[in-house]
């Protein structure tokens, strides 16, 4: 959806525009700067320098960059790091406005963020979730922490009372260094006027007028104009999507890994691990390199260039580096359930990149397991996730910003024994609640396989592994073979059926006798039972019937199964199921 009015002309280029939209949310993030607990000065600076980035970008602005919450996400990100102001003596009149100042700026951040967004600036428990990247549960827990701890007697009235005083404080930012960018393309001196009649001197000022539009109209015609015009909008392109990319790399806490000519490179501590070129920011920022080329080209050959259309396709390639909580933000505000095609082309994109970032941060990990393995944190075979966290200030940097930044994009860490013993592991019931509810009906399975609901690769029981494979069978007919997302869904049936049938034992199939082991019969015998028109059950009582008629000792399906892969017999029979055959 575009955007009218004001948001639209800005989205257009319009400066004057841009400084009225400015002029209506640089105050609230100074604020929001000096309630984060910096001064007033350096709030001040974190506002000049987020506007003043934006206007930098002007001409090439989205409707997201305008948005509250990417303004206070911004916001965010610009004060990481920044020196609390714990004392701020006498910033108020009152105080007891003082005395509860200091008092929130000493709480804990996590606490901290969702009180000022929700006392100071009256925003839903929602929205916060969106800024903050946290579920709405946590946020409320957060809330509710946070006025626990700040144990005040009529502590909502003193919050009403501190938020008008932060509102009599006068702007620190100086908004001329927000604009040091501008550059006036030309100049037109106007003539002096030298008749003193009233008369002449009103027609000579019109003539005056219509000369310099002439002048201007010839100005920004002119091929030099256009020329320079169009190098400085490339030269624009190029840092602000560079800055992009950095943004969102600082946001998954990492630092834009080293190019290489098989994809990104990893190098920590003198160990390098490349990473697909399929994969996020290396692709797109290819693809943007190819685009500017031409862009160049066609300015080389016309002299000029479709700036209207460079600047679309320069959206698009932006739009390719959201990452995977941009992707489901924008997915609550725009829902897809009744478009199948693009909620699983939604999918297939929040899979790629999450395929990406559990690389990223299995390498990660892995780089600082053996400090975890010689530590107390780690016992039975495995890590204690618990302390780990409680313990992660006192980890490598890179380290810290990993188990911090993962839990924005959904992930979390988790131990498995003696399997995975820290891993990041993809998908929280917030997640799942959102994507179930914005996405076409048909991709509840998809969803569940990618949010961890069937991850039972390493763990699980025999009846697990079954209620599973018979829960996949149940949703073959809201699946198609030409779906992205397929093979996703026959990789993980093939291996719950190859698992629960006992093919992948360590035990074998047959006992030393050479008949099948009984275990495996039982096995067989509940696949079997699973209705006339299971893909599953239908290759089993084949392979029951060959059984039987051999004492149990051999069955050409099986060894054909065993020869040529599980899919060969399973692929027509779930073919079926997918037409409407579906399994009871």
């Amino acid at each position: 959806m575009g955007m009218d009015g004001l948001e639209g002309r800005v989205i257009d280029g319009d400066k004057e525009a841009f400084k009225e939209w400015m002029n209506l949310h640089i105050r609230p993030i100074e604020l929001f700067a000096v309630q984060y607990g910096i001064s007033q000065e350096e709030a001040g600076k974190v506002a000049e320098t987020i506007f003043g980035n934006l206007y930098g970008k002007l001409g090439l602005l989205t409707e997201e960059h305008l948005e509250e919450v990417s303004l206070f996400k911004t916001a965010i990100q610009q004060l990481k790091g920044k020196q609390l102001d714990v004392q701020q003596e006498g910033l108020f009149s009152f105080e007891e406005d003082n005395e509860l100042q200091w008092r929130i700026t000493n709480l804990p951040q996590e606490t901290r963020l969702p009180l000022v967004l929700v006392k100071f600036h009256n925003k839903s428990v929602a929205e916060i979730a969106m800024i903050l990247d946290k579920s709405e549960q946590k946020v409320e827990d957060a809330i509710k922490e946070a006025l626990r701890l700040l144990t005040e007697p009529n502590v909502e009235k003193k919050l009403e009372f501190l938020n008008l005083s932060y509102e009599r404080l006068a702007p620190s930012y100086i908004e001329s260094n927000i604009f040091m960018q501008e550059k006036e393309i030309s100049r037109v001196k106007e003539p002096e006027a030298t008749v003193r009649k009233r008369k002449p001197i009103a027609l000579w000022s019109a003539g005056a007028v219509i000369l310099i539009f002439l002048l201007l109209v010839s100005v920004f015609r002119s091929d030099a104009y256009q020329q320079s015009s169009a190098e400085k909008f490339i030269k624009k392109m190029n840092v602000s999507f560079q800055q992009e990319l950095d943004d969102r790399f600082e946001l998954i806490g990492l630092s834009e890994p080293e190019e290489s000519n098989n994809g990104y490179t990893l190098v920590m501590q003198g160990f390098r691990s490349e990473i697909s070129p399929i994969s996020y920011g290396y692709d797109t920022k290819t693809k943007f390199k190819r685009f500017v080329r031409e862009v160049e080209r066609q300015l080389e050959e016309e002299g000029r260039i479709n700036k209207k259309e460079a600047k679309q396709k320069y959206n698009e390639l932006v739009l390719e580096l959201r990452l995977p909580s941009e992707m489901v933000e924008q997915l609550q505000k725009e829902p897809l359930n009744d478009d199948r095609e693009q909620s699983l082309i939604f999918l297939d994109e929040l899979r790629s990149k999450n395929e990406f970032l559990t690389n990223v941060y299995i390498e990660i990990l892995g780089e600082h397991l053996e400090m975890i393995f010689e530590s107390d944190l780690f016992n039975d075979g495995m890590v204690d996730v618990d302390e780990v966290l409680e313990r992660k200030a006192s980890f490598p940097l890179d380290f810290q910003n990993a188990i911090e930044r993962m839990e924005t994009q959904y992930f979390s860490l988790t131990s498995v024994k003696e399997i995975a013993p820290l891993y990041p592991k993809y998908g929280t019931p917030e997640l799942e609640k959102i994507l179930r509810r914005n996405l076409h009906p048909d991709m509840q399975i998809y969803i569940s396989l990618l949010t961890g609901t069937f991850n039972l690769v390493y763990t699980g029981t025999f009846e697990d592994h079954l209620e599973a494979l018979f829960a996949l069978e149940k949703e073959l007919p809201n699946t198609k073979e030409s779906d992205q997302l397929s093979y996703v869904f026959n990789s993980n049936y093939i291996f719950l059926f190859f698992t629960a049938a006992g093919l992948n034992s360590e035990k074998g199939v047959y006992d030393a006798s050479g008949v099948v082991r009984q275990e495996i019969k039982d096995r067989w015998k509940r696949l079997a039972a699973n209705g006339e028109v299971s893909p599953s059950g239908q290759v089993i009582r084949e392979m029951i019937d060959e059984m039987e008629a051999s004492n149990w000792t051999t069955s050409p399906s099986l060894e054909e199964l065993m020869n040529y892969g599980v899919w060969v017999n399973l692929e027509s029979k779930m073919e079926e199921a997918r037409a409407g055959k579906s399994a009871n």
